[in-house]
């Protein structure tokens, strides 16, 4: 069964910040195709799986970009089994294993058009 990785709602700073998105994507060998479904963006994985280059590619991108990494677990198989044990040992496993939560501006109410909604006017 194919992997889809999903990411709904990512926020881009620019058009070139947006680019960059999809230029990285296209340069990772393990994404097979992605495509929009409504506000989501989707990443069909190769059907034999993530290289272990792929995983970092991957996780480099996820983290950047705010998209929930605990999803890249179930790319985990013997193909890259070294690159999870490395990453065990790194600042991002927290956020791949699910004990820490990556957060986004938006999230604590950014409203995007240069104002920030916390601070007092």
């Amino acid at each position: 069964m194919p992997i889809v990785l999903r990411a709904p709602s990512v926020v881009f700073y620019s058009q070139a910040d947006e680019a960059a998105l999809f230029h990285a994507l296209e340069s990772i060998p393990s994404v097979a195709r992605w495509w929009y479904e409504s506000d989501t963006l989707c990443l069909r994985i190769r059907s034999d799986g993530a290289s272990c280059p792929g995983v970092h590619d991957l996780v480099g991108v996820f983290f950047r970009y705010r998209i929930d990494m605990t999803q890249l677990a179930q790319l985990r198989c013997p193909r890259n089994e070294r690159s999870f044990q490395k990453l065990r040992k790194t600042f991002f496993w927290r956020y791949i294993d699910g004990s820490a939560a990556l957060f986004r501006l938006h999230d604590l109410g950014a409203t995007g058009d240069g104002t920030d909604p916390h601070r007092p006017t």
